[in-house]
């Protein structure tokens, strides 16, 4: 009799530090316009536009701010302070870019077109990458978890070759 083996789930993925900034904008707005409602603005104090016959539904604006607060610490990276960890994250980063780094197009293949000599091996790694992302995915999740406020810690394009 067959034993099911569990399939690996692909690598967690957290919000990038663009997406954090939008949500934490989001959130920053809405409590500016709950605070800015609940009294008359002090001179110099922002104040909105609010159109008359326009009320502002502070209830869903919290409900909403809540929610917010709820996503960014769920999928807000944590930065890994503990040595050992770190360096056990660093060496399976530098593990998966050996294993996918063969597959990976070099400039010259990014640039290759129909006719080119090199265009058939561009061809070859571009149909090859899906072997491999998941491999990547999981090298940014290591980047992140290293550096969460890097955003040049995933770049693939410091690791492509020239030529």
């Amino acid at each position: 009799m067959a034993t099911k083996t569990k399939k690996e789930s692909p690598p967690r993925s957290y919000l990038r530090p663009q997406q954090r900034d939008v949500l934490e904008n989001e959130r920053r707005e809405n409590q500016e316009l709950i605070d800015a409602t609940n009294d008359i603005p002090k001179e110099g104090q922002w104040s909105p536009t609010i159109p008359e016959g326009v009320s502002v539904n502070k209830n869903r604006l919290k409900a909403r701010n809540k929610q917010l607060e709820k996503v960014l610490e769920e999928e807000g990276p944590r930065r890994v302070s503990d040595p050992k960890e770190r360096q056990r994250l660093f060496d399976r980063r530098k593990e998966l870019e050996r294993r996918f780094l063969p597959f990976l197009e070099t400039w010259k293949d990014i640039q290759a077109r129909p006719g080119d000599p090199d265009y058939s091996e561009a061809v070859r790694k571009g149909k090859a990458r899906h072997m491999v992302n998941n491999d990547i995915l999981e090298w940014r999740r290591c980047g992140i978890l290293l550096e969460p406020e890097d955003p040049t810690i995933n770049d693939l394009d410091r690791l492509r070759k020239r030529g």
